[in-house]
Protein backbone atom coordinates (compact mmCIF):
# COMPACT_ATOMS: atom_id res chain seq x y z
CA UNK A 1 0.00 0.00 0.00
CA UNK A 2 1.61 3.76 -0.78
CA UNK A 3 2.57 6.31 2.05
CA UNK A 4 -0.44 8.80 0.38
CA UNK A 5 -3.12 6.36 -0.72
CA UNK A 6 -6.25 8.12 -0.02
CA UNK A 7 -9.36 5.51 0.61
CA UNK A 8 -13.19 6.12 -0.86
CA UNK A 9 -13.88 7.41 2.32
CA UNK A 10 -11.87 9.86 2.75
CA UNK A 11 -12.08 11.03 -0.90
CA UNK A 12 -16.03 11.63 -0.13
CA UNK A 13 -14.84 13.78 2.97
CA UNK A 14 -12.24 15.63 0.76
CA UNK A 15 -14.96 16.31 -1.98
CA UNK A 16 -17.60 17.40 0.36
CA UNK A 17 -15.11 19.89 1.50
CA UNK A 18 -13.89 21.20 -2.18
CA UNK A 19 -17.74 22.21 -2.78
CA UNK A 20 -18.01 24.09 0.47
CA UNK A 21 -15.35 26.55 -0.20
CA UNK A 22 -14.70 29.29 -2.36
CA UNK A 23 -10.73 29.55 -0.66
CA UNK A 24 -8.70 29.39 -3.78
CA UNK A 25 -5.99 27.58 -2.13
CA UNK A 26 -7.64 25.62 0.10
CA UNK A 27 -9.31 24.12 -3.11
CA UNK A 28 -6.06 23.81 -4.81
CA UNK A 29 -4.86 21.96 -1.84
CA UNK A 30 -8.01 19.67 -2.04
CA UNK A 31 -7.41 19.22 -6.32
CA UNK A 32 -4.38 17.50 -5.14
CA UNK A 33 -5.58 14.86 -2.99
CA UNK A 34 -8.31 14.63 -5.48
CA UNK A 35 -5.70 13.45 -7.92
CA UNK A 36 -3.86 11.09 -6.19
CA UNK A 37 -6.70 9.31 -5.44
CA UNK A 38 -7.25 8.53 -8.54
CA UNK A 39 -4.39 7.44 -9.03
CA UNK A 40 -1.75 10.09 -10.50
CA UNK A 41 2.11 10.53 -9.88
CA UNK A 42 3.14 13.33 -8.18
CA UNK A 43 4.63 14.58 -11.21
CA UNK A 44 1.37 14.22 -13.13
CA UNK A 45 -0.20 16.49 -10.43
CA UNK A 46 1.95 18.77 -9.78
CA UNK A 47 2.42 19.54 -13.52
CA UNK A 48 -1.58 19.88 -13.38
CA UNK A 49 -2.42 21.93 -10.29
CA UNK A 50 0.85 24.29 -11.89
CA UNK A 51 3.01 23.78 -8.58
CA UNK A 52 6.34 22.27 -7.83
CA UNK A 53 6.59 18.52 -7.05
CA UNK A 54 7.72 18.89 -3.73
CA UNK A 55 4.78 20.76 -2.82
CA UNK A 56 2.32 17.85 -3.62
CA UNK A 57 4.25 15.71 -1.15
CA UNK A 58 3.99 18.63 1.18
CA UNK A 59 0.46 19.07 0.98
CA UNK A 60 0.06 14.91 0.74
CA UNK A 61 2.30 15.35 4.16
CA UNK A 62 0.08 17.88 6.06
CA UNK A 63 -3.01 16.60 4.97
CA UNK A 64 -1.84 13.06 6.82
CA UNK A 65 -0.30 15.11 9.51
CA UNK A 66 -3.15 16.95 10.61
CA UNK A 67 -6.12 15.99 9.35
CA UNK A 68 -8.98 17.24 6.62
CA UNK A 69 -10.52 19.25 9.21
CA UNK A 70 -7.11 21.22 10.42
CA UNK A 71 -6.02 21.09 7.21
CA UNK A 72 -9.25 22.59 5.66
CA UNK A 73 -8.67 25.80 8.31
CA UNK A 74 -5.55 27.61 5.80
CA UNK A 75 -4.15 27.99 9.33
CA UNK A 76 -1.78 24.95 10.16
CA UNK A 77 1.40 26.87 9.26
CA UNK A 78 0.43 30.05 11.42
CA UNK A 79 -0.36 28.37 14.21
CA UNK A 80 3.10 26.61 14.17
CA UNK A 81 4.86 30.39 14.22
CA UNK A 82 2.66 31.13 17.25
CA UNK A 83 4.70 30.71 20.38
CA UNK A 84 2.47 31.50 23.08
CA UNK A 85 -1.19 29.93 23.69
CA UNK A 86 -4.07 32.42 23.44
CA UNK A 87 -4.24 32.33 27.58
CA UNK A 88 -0.62 33.55 27.60
CA UNK A 89 -1.05 36.14 25.04
CA UNK A 90 -4.07 37.48 26.71
CA UNK A 91 -2.23 37.64 30.20
CA UNK A 92 0.41 39.04 28.87
CA UNK A 93 -1.35 41.47 26.76
CA UNK A 94 -3.94 42.66 29.53
CA UNK A 95 -0.92 43.21 31.99
CA UNK A 96 0.53 45.46 29.35
CA UNK A 97 -2.52 47.49 28.66
CA UNK A 98 -2.79 48.54 32.39
CA UNK A 99 0.82 49.42 32.05
CA UNK A 100 0.00 51.81 28.74
CA UNK A 101 -2.35 53.20 30.91
CA UNK A 102 0.71 55.10 32.63
CA UNK A 103 3.05 55.37 30.27
CA UNK A 104 2.77 54.85 26.20
CA UNK A 105 4.64 51.68 25.09
CA UNK A 106 6.86 50.81 22.30
CA UNK A 107 6.42 47.58 20.37
CA UNK A 108 10.21 46.96 21.27
CA UNK A 109 8.85 47.23 25.56
CA UNK A 110 5.89 44.43 24.06
CA UNK A 111 8.29 42.65 22.43
CA UNK A 112 10.60 42.63 25.73
CA UNK A 113 7.78 41.11 27.80
CA UNK A 114 7.24 38.67 25.49
CA UNK A 115 10.52 37.49 25.58
CA UNK A 116 10.15 37.37 29.23
CA UNK A 117 7.36 35.22 29.05
CA UNK A 118 9.19 32.87 26.21
CA UNK A 119 12.43 32.92 27.60
CA UNK A 120 13.95 33.44 24.28
CA UNK A 121 14.10 36.03 21.65
CA UNK A 122 10.68 36.53 19.57
CA UNK A 123 10.22 38.10 16.37
CA UNK A 124 9.47 41.47 15.56
CA UNK A 125 6.78 39.98 13.49
CA UNK A 126 5.28 38.24 15.63
CA UNK A 127 4.88 40.65 18.64
CA UNK A 128 3.26 43.01 15.57
CA UNK A 129 1.00 40.45 14.59
CA UNK A 130 -0.06 39.99 18.25
CA UNK A 131 -0.30 43.68 19.22
CA UNK A 132 -2.81 43.89 15.87
CA UNK A 133 -4.85 40.82 17.07
CA UNK A 134 -5.68 42.00 20.23
CA UNK A 135 -6.82 45.69 18.43
CA UNK A 136 -3.76 47.54 19.47
CA UNK A 137 -3.51 51.06 17.59
CA UNK A 138 0.01 52.55 16.58
CA UNK A 139 0.30 56.40 17.37
CA UNK A 140 2.89 58.97 16.36
CA UNK A 141 3.60 61.60 19.60
CA UNK A 142 6.22 64.12 19.53
CA UNK A 143 7.71 65.48 22.86
CA UNK A 144 6.42 69.30 23.44
CA UNK A 145 9.17 71.49 22.79
CA UNK A 146 11.01 69.65 20.63
CA UNK A 147 10.86 69.62 16.92
CA UNK A 148 11.94 66.27 16.26
CA UNK A 149 10.64 63.04 14.19
CA UNK A 150 7.41 62.04 16.30
CA UNK A 151 8.05 58.31 18.05
CA UNK A 152 5.65 55.43 17.69
CA UNK A 153 3.58 54.10 20.70
CA UNK A 154 1.18 51.42 20.80
CA UNK A 155 -2.04 51.79 22.77
CA UNK A 156 -4.87 49.36 23.34
CA UNK A 157 -7.92 50.37 20.59
CA UNK A 158 -10.16 51.09 23.98
CA UNK A 159 -7.96 53.75 25.29
CA UNK A 160 -8.09 57.04 23.91
CA UNK A 161 -5.29 59.19 22.54
CA UNK A 162 -6.61 62.51 24.52
CA UNK A 163 -6.06 60.58 27.45
CA UNK A 164 -2.60 60.07 27.11
CA UNK A 165 -1.91 63.13 25.86
CA UNK A 166 -2.75 64.64 29.19
CA UNK A 167 -1.58 62.37 31.43
CA UNK A 168 1.91 62.63 30.15
CA UNK A 169 3.89 65.50 29.16
CA UNK A 170 3.91 64.70 25.34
Amino acid sequence: MNKYSINDAQYAAIKAAFDATRDTLIRRRLTVLMMRHEGRSANEIAQAVGINRSTVYLILNRYQEFGLERFTQNNYLRNAQRPLDEAQERQIMDALAKRAEAEPLTAETVRQAVEEALGRPAAMRYVLKLLNRYGWRKIKLTAKGESRKPRVFWIPRAMSRSILLTERDW
